[in-house]
């Protein structure tokens, strides 16, 4: 496969299997066109894989269409013939990345430090609490990541991270809202990780995070377990309402 060597870059994303055409012409004086040969070119991880057979497609009307499956991720070749074996130079767009898979979205476990639980069942920390978040999707990288916060003191609506296309060759490994670029694929992003911090007593934290891909296949929104945390210890107040009768007695003691 080493002939179609090419810059790699993704820019085309399908949710499903779909027709490639080509539009052609030749200049007069023509011997009229006759086939297209298609040839894809999988990738995984940014490494080209063997060709797959090439097509060879009827030229109706100037188009050309070839079947592309589904899950298919790589380039697509296409080389025009007319009728006495003249024959166009390659061409390729962007790579393709076809995708009917959601984003998948890693939270992980609360720590097993609790200190006990509050007045709900949730687990009570009376010091910091941390957990990673890490979410991926290896086909069609994400396009789009978010994070929003519900507690008795400190809610807050979503943080909205937009990937773009090019993001992958970011050398400065962070994006917005604390986000880590864990993995890569070319130019796409296909993981992000953050871990988040919770060291403020506040009830019944809970984080939602939601993400899209860039074939716009959407997962549900995951929440992580609630939580609390207390870290102030109990104060004691002493009072009396006694009159002082003299410096040895007190009434209503």
């Amino acid at each position: 496969a080493s002939e179609f060597v090419e810059e790699l870059e993704y820019g085309f994303y399908f949710k499903k299997g779909f027709e490639a055409s080509v539009f052609v012409t030749d200049d007069k004086p023509s011997s009229q066109l006759d086939k297209a040969i298609f040839t894809l070119i999988p990738y995984e991880n940014g490494t080209m894989q063997e060709a797959k057979p090439p097509q060879e497609v009827k030229i109706i009307d100037g188009r050309a269409v070839c079947e592309i499956p589904s899950g298919f991720k790589g380039q697509i070749y296409a080389e025009v013939y007319d009728k006495v074996g003249n024959v166009s130079d390659r061409k390729t767009p962007q790579g393709f990345v076809v995708d009917e898979v959601a984003p998948t979205i890693t939270i992980e476990e609360l720590p097993d430090t609790a200190a006990g639980k509050d007045e709900k069942g949730n687990k009570l920390y009376n010091t910091a609490v941390q957990y990673r978040v890490t979410i991926s999707d290896y086909r069609a990288g994400l396009k789009e990541v978010s994070y929003s916060k519900s507690s008795e003191r400190d809610s807050r609506e979503a943080l909205v991270n937009v990937i773009d296309n090019v993001d992958g060759h970011l050398e400065n490994k962070l994006i917005a809202n604390g986000w880590e670029i864990t993995k890569n694929d070319v130019n796409l992003i296909t993981e992000v990780s953050q871990v988040f911090t919770f060291n403020s007593d506040d009830n019944d934290i809970i984080m939602t995070f939601n993400a899209k891909d860039r074939a716009m296949n959407a997962c549900e929104p995951m929440s992580s377990e609630a939580f609390s945390i207390d870290t102030i210890a109990p104060e004691i107040s002493i009072s009396n309402n006694s009159e002082i009768i003299n410096d040895m007695y007190y009434r209503n003691n």
